[in-house]
């Protein structure tokens, strides 16, 4: 019992310092614990791991601790096939993961990077991150190049397809869920009216992701395309 106590106010320690953005130190104290075979422990290292990914410059560390995440999230969800956080994260990182072995081999993942978000939404349909990737996925699906297209059709009998209204309605269902909960989800449903050509309430989104606070790499990264994307208006 004190045990679980334990791991409990682990966890609950280790989501403030995620949540922060304390991505090293997030894993630090995880490391801690004495059982490190926990799906619990294992999902959220990989968490942190895979966002400290994204913000080193260095190429070698970058694809490091992309590849050590998926090996851990892959260990958690053969332990765990019932948490949507497992799912979700896998998700992610699995499409990270091809990604380093080239455009072929992310979309060749492509179905099964949608199925594992999809699960993660069965499981839990209130949490706004997961339809916000059902939206990217969406959205990088609509506006594929002309060439990765013929990748995507040489590989599959039926090649997925997304529509810039899909990845709409996934945007906005993120956000009912929870107002200004990504920065990057404005952004992304602002571009999505953009392709849509609904320039009104395209601004209004642009707008809010310009004027975003950063707070980590993924804001600055928000707030750099949406300033660039304010000369349209």
């Amino acid at each position: 019992m004190a045990e679980e106590q334990n791991l409990e106010n682990l966890l609950q320690n280790a989501d403030q310092l995620f949540d922060e953005n304390h991505f090293q130190e997030n894993i630090d104290l995880l490391s801690k614990y004495s059982d490190q075979d926990v799906p619990e422990i294992q999902w959220r290292k990989a968490r942190a791991m895979y966002s400290l990914s994204k913000a080193t410059k260095d190429a070698k560390e970058k694809e490091q601790y992309v590849r050590q995440s998926f090996e851990l999230v892959s260990a958690a969800l053969q332990k765990d096939d019932n948490n949507f956080a497992i799912h979700k994260w896998y998700s992610i990182i699995l499409d990270a993961n091809a990604g380093l072995d080239g455009l072929k081999a992310r979309i060749t993942q492509l179905e099964n990077v949608k199925k594992h978000m999809l699960k993660a939404v069965e499981l839990n349909p209130n949490d706004p991150t997961s339809w916000h990737i059902l939206g990217v996925f969406e959205f990088n699906l609509a506006e594929l190049p002309w060439i990765q297209r013929k990748i995507v059709s040489a590989i599959f009998a039926s090649p997925p397809t997304g529509t810039y209204e899909k990845a709409l309605e996934f945007f906005e269902k993120a956000e009912s869920l929870k107002e200004g909960f990504y920065t990057t989800n404005w952004l992304m449903l602002g571009k999505s009216f953009m392709a849509l050509n609904n320039m009104e309430k395209a601004k209004v989104y642009i707008e809010k992701a310009a004027n975003c606070q950063v707070l980590n790499e993924d804001d600055k990264n928000c707030k750099e395309e949406a300033c660039k994307l304010m000369k349209k208006f």
